[in-house]
């Protein structure tokens, strides 16, 4: 499925209107990114959630600095600017987007890139947001995981007009244009079920290396070595 930039706006609008209560998933990948934000050890950062979707993470955000979520969906925007009144939101294709260049410390990304038409285009655009030195956080599907899944669990996680994931690699190649790559990893284990990823989820193993002491030694193994079900990134501008 790939539409159009006005069917995709009218998709949001009904995908966003039925938006209620964040799920486990959404609170892991908000958890590692203000995890990011804290090792940036920057004080009241000028933040932008770049494809913010219903604006709660851009609501937490505006509790540590000045924030401004951009979004397609005209709809979650109006139901955004009415729940966290003290961030700036604004409804815009990413692509069309007349922002302030060389003006935002960070540019948060959750689970955007896998869903636009130009991947490295929208980089660029986050690049050209930020100071020089200005960080990017971001969070995606990982691809890699997600091809050892079963393809009914994947199919429920793909009805969204584009999808178009990456592996630790591409996303890899595609930052090393723009930004100086800080962390790079994976995280939310359990989700891989063949071949070497069906291993990474046994709990067994995870028993074993807890009895031995090595039990955060396996996890962080298992993240910089792709394992998770998403990708985080934390890269400073050059």
């Amino acid at each position: 499925m790939n539409m159009d930039i006005e069917s995709q706006r009218e998709f949001y609008n009904t995908h966003w209107a039925n938006s209620q209560y964040q799920n486990g998933l959404k609170l892991a990948r908000a958890v590692k990114i203000l995890e990011g934000i804290s090792k940036t050890k920057m004080n009241h950062p000028k933040i932008v959630d770049l494809g913010c979707g219903a604006g709660w993470l851009s609501g937490i955000l505006g509790h540590f600095g000045p924030t401004v979520g951009i979004e397609l969906s005209n709809t979650a925007i109006a139901s955004a600017k009415i729940k966290y009144p003290y961030v700036k939101f604004e409804s815009s294709d990413v692509f069309d987007w007349k922002f302030p260049a060389g003006e935002t410390d960070i540019v948060v990304s959750q689970e955007v890139i896998e869903h636009v038409k130009d991947q490295a285009e929208y980089l660029n655009i986050a690049s050209k947001i930020l100071t020089k030195g200005g960080y990017l956080i971001l969070t995606t599907p990982n691809a890699d995981t997600l091809n050892h899944m079963p393809a009914e669990v994947v199919k429920k996680w793909t009805n969204q007009p584009i999808e178009d994931w990456l592996t630790m690699l591409d996303l890899k190649k595609l930052l090393n244009h723009q930004f100086e790559v800080i962390e790079l990893s994976s995280f939310i284990m359990g989700y891989g079920k063949t071949g070497t990823y069906c291993m990474a989820g046994i709990k067994t193993f995870h028993r074993f290396f807890r009895l031995i002491g090595l039990g955060e030694s396996y996890k962080r193994f298992l993240a910089k070595k792709g394992f998770g079900l998403h990708l985080y990134v934390l890269a400073r501008k050059k």
